[in-house]
């Protein structure tokens, strides 16, 4: 399940209520910590506008879905890093500090904890990806999900709203060809959507969620490898009905995969051999 789908049912369900009696206690959300984070974000913004906007990434950041995800970054060289993630509750998370360029990566060294779990956290290991002119910035760790969202048609995205760190602004820049990934990463990116069926469907297993629903996982198995494409990581939507589902790839074999689709305890919605599924969601195509 994406992420964005989990921030709206989780707002809806008043699920994220839980943070507000933390707010009062955490030092990451307290107004010392707002009024020292303004002020640092002030110094970025500064020495960004010295820079200019030809920099291959500093500057201002957003990604998110409007809903419970709002995560925004700004950063420079000297100045450093300010994080920020805003959601339907207010504030969900804050940090900021300094980073370091190591064999191209940025690596934010934060001054907070930093616990990436619910609606909190940030990759500290970032890779800039150019694009035309645009600028990403992706977790390093997220590579193959960053290639999902451009086999899936989610990037490039045609406003703010998308799952990887865009520097604000240049949604509104067209880009031509592929972006500039890691030789390893190039191989991921598809030419034509990759289609596929549901070959097997094992026993699901469950898990509660903080609210009121069992997430439900359901381990498939697909007719197509490594020989047509597949790569571990590699995310394959249900092309059937009405269905708004998606499987990720955990075992590839030559002609077949493994994928687990992780969704709502829905009878209705259960993984069935025969589904068609494929690389590219229908509403995409």
């Amino acid at each position: 399940m994406r992420q964005s789908n989990l921030a709206a049912i989780c707002c809806l369900v008043g699920l994220t209520g839980a943070w507000a009696g933390e707010a009062a206690r955490d030092p990451r959300l307290s107004e010392e910590a707002k009024v020292t984070v303004d002020a640092q974000r002030k110094r970025i913004a500064e020495e960004v506008g010295k820079l200019g906007p030809d920099h291959p990434w500093a500057g201002s950041y957003y990604f998110g879905d409007g809903l419970g995800v709002n995560s925004a970054l700004d950063l420079a060289p000297d100045a450093g890093f300010v994080f920020e993630w805003h959601g339907c509750m207010g504030v969900y998370d804050r940090n900021h500090g300094s980073m370091a360029i190591e064999d191209g990566h940025i690596k934010l060294k934060c001054l907070f904890t930093n616990r990436q779990d619910g609606f909190r956290g940030i990759a500290v290991d970032l890779l800039p990806i150019g694009w035309g002119t645009r600028h990403y910035l992706v977790p390093a760790e997220k590579l193959p999900d960053f290639c999902n969202a451009i086999n899936s048609g989610d990037e490039p995205r045609k406003d703010m709203h998308g799952m990887f760190f865009l520097r604000r602004g240049d949604e509104a820049r067209k880009v031509e060809g592929a972006p500039v990934l890691p030789q390893e990463f190039r191989a991921y990116l598809l030419t034509t959507p990759l289609r596929a069926e549901i070959a097997k469907v094992e026993e699901p297993t469950y898990k509660q969620s903080r609210a009121d629903f069992k997430f439900r996982l359901t381990p498939v198995a697909l007719n197509v490898g490594k020989v047509e494409g597949v790569f571990k990581g590699m995310e394959f939507y249900v092309l059937e009905g009405d269905a708004v589902m998606s499987a990720k790839v955990t075992e590839v074999e030559e002609h077949t995969c493994k994928a687990l689709f992780t969704d709502m305890d829905d009878e209705k919605l259960r993984p069935t051999v025969g589904w068609k599924v494929s690389t590219r969601p229908r509403w995409r195509e």
